[in-house]
């Protein structure tokens, strides 16, 4: 299941605007704003998810709407969904601290760490994947909220030195 852009529509609209809104009075930046706009539009409109009730939202969660995601777009879907519950409150929102990515190449979590064991110079997060060194795989990823830039690829370089990784999703 993709997440899928949509024409425009007045409700589109009105999310778009608190959306940003909420970003900005969270200082929320250097993010894939219309990859957020998408799944809020999926999730609200085309699920009719109940944003103004955690029970609801929990039903949502429940629902055969998310029987088809991956533990990726769940875990965006209820950061999005977070967002707007926290806008709707009159709460301030945290900026997300990762996103549940698995590697294409050995299905293994990846794990949120600095790039350096990469670039051997700190260049901001990557997702490596927990089977490294076995396999290179990685991806970087948003500054403003961790979330993957793509889908991991093989690193071809030279072989790094093996880490101690831990994963960054909660368990």
């Amino acid at each position: 299941m993709r997440f899928r852009k949509s024409f425009k529509s007045p409700v589109k609209e009105s999310l778009k605007k608190i959306l940003s809104k909420h970003l900005q009075y969270n200082n929320i930046t250097n993010i894939d704003f219309e990859q957020y706009l998408i799944i809020a539009e999926y999730c609200i409109i085309k699920c009719q998810a109940n944003i103004f009730s955690n029970t609801e939202l929990k039903t949502f969660f429940q629902s055969e709407h998310v029987a088809n995601m991956s533990q990726t777009q769940l875990d965006k879907a209820s950061y999005i969904l977070q967002l707007f519950s926290d806008w709707k409150h009159d709460k301030r929102s945290e900026k997300c601290r990762g996103i549940a990515t698995f590697c294409n190449y050995c299905n293994n979590l990846a794990t949120l760490i600095d790039s350096k064991i990469i670039y051997g110079s700190s260049k901001g997060n990557i997702y490596l994947c927990s089977n490294y060194p076995s396999c290179n795989a990685y991806v970087g990823v948003h500054k403003g909220d961790n979330w993957p830039l793509g889908t991991l690829a093989v690193y071809y370089g030279p072989i790094l030195p093996p880490i101690m990784v831990q994963s960054s999703h909660p368990s």
